[in-house]
């Protein structure tokens, strides 16, 4: 129930994906592998809705939800290119709104290394309308940060979208999304967008279940905090200190979609322009933008980013310990998550790249000089989130 590419040197990775979807563990996929500039990989299979009914093809788009950050990247870093903004100026500077209630001294850096203090909304968003992006943003202008911005990493799941993406709009007049489609997406011929058009709907996967797709059950919880951190070791004692904090609800669980759990395929979501959790695209096409990166940034005279820039993005900027994902020692560049013991991404240091909470994870290795995409619809839940992302990387780490 597959189709597409994969270089005959490669044919264990497509063994292992196909084995994916003939058995059901996952519902549709797509999977691509770019090296050295050429596709080696590129399939897809299994279906589209839940019900098993449409098949998944070569043009199939999916919500692939954070993976969408390390996509607006370059846009941010356009911007420094072109001298419109400085990494250390103050966000009030382009935004003055913004400088209020104990945000004034925050700096665009802050914005792309989730060291705002902002991941989440103060007061919960009843039936959020997703396309009114001024509602976001008044929100957020007006609430008081939950920690001093710049003095602490906490992961801005939803917000990070919103706050550089209306930093982009301040000093640009255009939304990132638009900015994207017009200068990367369309340019490099990406199947990626971040605000769907009608005529992208049919092309729509649908998601299938977001309940608790992230942290440890309820059960651990309990059982963890009954007993004494003197008898646990560091890792658990972050893991008590995490549910203690309480970083995570608020980053994850800010606006009341989540009562929903059908939200992430309705119209009004695919349409809006999440820059933090909404793109949709192929694996195809993440496979091309990471590889591109992975090359130099430029390809056929075009460029996707300056080797500057890159260079200065995947410089680790922050180390954690993250408040929001169990105050673990999680690495960030500006904008990519960069390889850790905790992170999905990669197999080695020159890894580089964004995982989404459905499951999805696209990176690239500067080293390896390969972009790497996994995309599927049936979101797993805790440990086996990224089980099918990892052991398709470990397969290629091998072959590589």
């Amino acid at each position: 129930m597959i189709d597409g590419y994969c270089h005959p040197d490669f044919k264990e990775l497509e063994n292992h994906f196909r084995s994916l979807t003939d058995s059901g563990y996952e519902t549709g996929a797509s999977f691509a592998v770019e090296k050295d500039g050429e596709m080696i990989v590129d399939l897809w299979g299994g279906f589209k809705d839940k019900e098993k009914t449409i098949p998944w093809d070569k043009d199939t788009i999916c919500n692939v939800f954070s993976v969408t950050k390390g996509i607006i990247v370059p846009c941010m870093m356009h911007l420094v290119e072109q001298g419109k903004i400085s990494l250390d100026d103050k966000v009030s500077k382009y935004w003055p709104e913004y400088g209020t209630n104990g945000k004034e001294n925050t700096l665009i850096k802050h914005f792309l290394t989730h060291r705002a203090g902002m991941f989440g909304f103060r007061e919960r968003l009843e039936n959020p309308r997703w396309q009114d992006w001024s509602s976001f943003i008044k929100a957020l202008e007006t609430q008081e940060p939950f920690h001093e911005p710049g003095t602490s990493q906490g992961y801005h799941a939803l917000t990070y979208g919103f706050l550089n993406g209306e930093l982009f709009r301040r000093v640009t007049g255009q939304t990132i999304g638009s900015y994207f489609k017009e200068h990367i997406a369309d340019p490099f011929d990406l199947n990626f967008k971040i605000g769907l058009d009608e005529e992208d709907l049919p092309n729509c996967a649908d998601t299938i279940s977001i309940s608790d797709a992230m942290g440890p059950s309820k059960g651990f919880q309990i059982f963890i905090s009954l007993i004494p951190e003197l008898f646990l070791p560091q890792p658990l004692k972050n893991i008590k200190r995490w549910f203690r904090k309480g970083d995570f609800k608020v980053a994850f669980d800010s606006t009341a979609a989540n009562d929903d759990q059908n939200y992430m395929n309705s119209t009004d979501w695919r349409m809006a322009e999440i820059p933090a959790a909404n793109g949709h695209g192929n694996s195809n096409a993440l496979a091309k933008f990471y590889g591109i990166l992975s090359n130099g940034g430029s390809r056929d005279g075009k460029t996707i980013m300056s080797r500057e820039s890159i260079n200065q993005a995947l410089t680790p900027h922050t180390y954690g310990p993250d408040t929001v994902l169990f105050f673990g020692d999680i690495k960030f560049g500006l904008g990519y998550l960069l390889n850790t013991q905790l992170s999905p991404i990669g197999r080695s240091e020159s890894a580089f790249g964004h995982a989404g909470i459905g499951g999805a994870c696209a990176y690239g290795d500067t080293d390896k000089k390969i972009g790497f995409s996994y995309i599927n619809n049936k979101i797993h839940k805790g440990l086996k989130l990224y089980q099918s992302s990892n052991e398709l990387s470990d397969i290629l780490y091998k072959l590589i």
